[in-house]
């Protein structure tokens, strides 16, 4: 019985593994076809030089030292934006204020390769961005409760004009962009370089999408990051198209499907950054470390952080960040030489004429309930995998917990216990016939001996045992087998939901999506089972269960890298399980 347990085990882990994996390798949901398209556009709409230097791609939008123009600060209760009215309310800042960066605590932007802003506009024949707009006001301000306020950018010379309406609202990330286009034959936007992509090392996690993403009919449509080349049209009508990484993401939804979306890739390129004069630097540098840098407006070095990331903000509208890792260092010479990281754009064509062509743009933290409010299925970039139908219900129950007692780690016991609950008849079930097995086994061993050389007749008086006295020699499996969908899912829960981020359970336990840091958890989950193990009846010899033995250590290094969260549920479940173990163990046969 212990064989089929350990097989039903290795298959949960296979399947956790083994889906993801695949999983990554497709991009995640149904792969949707798409066109090549021609070379990657800069926002002039003529051909960008892939193999141009490092520096001169990382020039700001505009090809001067500096963003030019009014520059328009927007303060809302979830974030801090800046957006310049050269190119008609380009974001050129997005700070989180409710979410922080790991390391240093500082809020996260979206914001952060100059290379292409969101919002950028991109007409044929015109440097779009370029293009100076008047706007009405210098500062939007809008309180908790408050109603949204509107910014007008307004662009007109003798070939056409642009009019851009911003529509902010005071208790979402959404913004809602109206662009008249006159005169001008066609146009697009760009959600930016990189937009939402605060860290691409998440790019090779097996449930973990980094990239362009796009719903075309019910189709989810992802390209990774790191693997997409070139310019790519999707095919098909589009309903949103989206840049994602692990927790945040800057999603566009037109007022209808659109056709024409394209996703652009650019490799890593290498450059050298030259230090200012007093700037700091991080000590022992070493090559391949990440690295985020902050250059002031003649392109120097200012500060730099090792860390992915927006960990080291723009202080001022001047200055704009690189980032990626170190390929060298020069003390001598005062240079940092930089690897940048992949870059990649998602472009929506836009419909030109006297009537307005509104599109909803969203930038902020992959939460269900927030991309619900697009009513668009933008929540479906929140994809808990193969067994979602279950996650869900899990999640939800989650979240309700943690709005009672305020406590995550406290939401996962409850949940935990609920689902053990749940689980209580079928796992009394599978240890009770365990139990019957342990007691009959010495028949079988006697079988087994008569009737070595006779295996159908073996197999007969053995199936006549188990039917005389009640026994189903799979019935020690089959809760484990149901309970698998559940593991993923939360598996899936734990490693995604942006909820579980930096989420606190108690003591050392600061961040429920992360390893526990002193193996506390992964200790207790280790010698739990080891327990629940001793306790479970057997029917192999005793050299067979000194074997499985290695099972709980196998667990406890394979779980010391799994999120806190998931390690914190597992421990419980195996505690609960002791408690019903010890109570079927007293209880009188029947």
């Amino acid at each position: 019985m212990e064989k089929r347990i350990l097989v039903a085990i290795i298959l949960s882990i296979g399947v956790l593994v083994g889906f993801q994996y695949f999983q990554s390798l497709t991009g995640g949901g149904r792969e949707v076809g798409r066109e090549e398209a021609a070379a990657p556009k800069k926002d002039g709409g003529k051909p960008a030089d892939v193999a141009q230097p490092a520096e001169a791609a990382m020039r700001p939008v505009g090809g001067g030292a500096s963003l030019r123009g009014t520059m328009v600060k927007v303060e809302t209760p979830l974030y801090t934006a800046v957006l310049a009215s050269e190119g008609g309310g380009r974001i050129v800042r997005w700070d989180l204020k409710r979410y922080h960066a790991k390391k240093s605590n500082g809020q996260i932007g979206l914001v952060a390769e100059r290379d292409e802003l969101p919002l950028t506009l991109r007409i044929p024949g015109i440097e779009g961005a370029a293009l100076p707009f008047s706007v009405d006001r210098e500062e939007l301000v809008l309180k908790e409760g408050g109603a949204p306020q509107v910014l007008l950018f307004q662009h007109s010379t003798s070939a056409g004009r642009v009019e851009r309406r911003l529509t902010f609202h005071p208790e979402t990330y959404q913004i809602d962009v109206e662009t008249t286009v006159l005169g001008y034959p066609s146009y697009a936007v760009s959600l930016g370089s990189n937009t939402a992509v605060i860290d691409d090392l998440d790019s090779g996690n097996w449930n973990v999408s980094v990239g362009p993403a796009a719903r075309i009919g019910r189709d989810l449509k992802r390209e990774s990051l790191t693997k997409g080349s070139g310019s790519d049209q999707v095919s098909g009508e589009a309903e949103w198209a989206a840049i994602e990484d692990k927790y945040f993401v800057m999603a566009a939804v037109p007022a209808k499907p659109r056709g024409g979306v394209r996703f652009e890739f650019e490799g890593p390129r290498q450059a050298t950054l030259h230090l200012a004069e007093g700037a700091q630097k991080p000590a022992d540098l070493k090559p391949g470390d990440p690295l985020t840098a902050v250059l002031d407006a003649s392109g120097r070095v200012v500060r730099v952080e090792r860390q992915r990331g927006v960990a080291v903000p723009s202080r001022n509208d001047g200055e704009r960040i690189v980032v990626g890792k170190v390929a060298a260092v020069s003390g001598a010479q005062g240079t940092l030489q930089l690897e940048t990281r992949h870059i990649a754009r998602v472009v929506i064509p836009g419909a030109a004429g006297s009537a307005p062509d509104k599109i909803r743009v969203y930038l902020g933290p992959k939460e269900r309930d927030r991309l619900a409010q697009m009513n668009a299925h933008v929540e479906d970039l929140v994809d808990f995998g193969w067994f979602t139908v279950l996650a869900l219900p899990m999640f939800w129950v989650m979240k309700w917990i943690h709005g009672v007692f305020g406590n995550y780690g406290v939401a996962i016991i409850l949940l935990t216990a609920l689902l053990k609950l749940i689980f209580f008849y079928p796992t009394h079930l599978s240890y009770k016939s365990m139990k019957r097995m342990q007691d009959i086994q010495p028949k079988v061993l006697a079988l087994k001996e008569k009737y070595k050389n006779d295996q159908t007749r073996m197999n007969q008086e053995m199936m006549e045992i188990y039917r005389k006295h009640k026994v189903n020699p799979m019935g020690g499996c089959l809760p484990m087998v149901i309970q698998v969908p559940f593991f993923v899912g939360l598996y899936n829960i734990f490693s995604l939901a942006i909820e579980l981020r930096q989420a606190p359970f108690a003591g050392w336990i600061l961040d429920l999506s992360d390893p526990d840091p002193y193996y506390v958890l992964p200790i207790l989950m280790g010698a739990s089972m080891l327990a629940s193990q001793k306790l479970t009846p057997t029917t192999v010899d005793p050299t067979q269960a000194k074997v499985m033995l290695i099972l709980p250590v196998i667990f406890t290094f394979m779980f010391i890298s799994f999120p806190s969260g998931l390690v914190l549920y597992w421990t419980v479940n195996n505690i609960l399980t002791i408690g019903q173990q010890i109570y079927i163990n007293r209880s009188p046969a029947k």
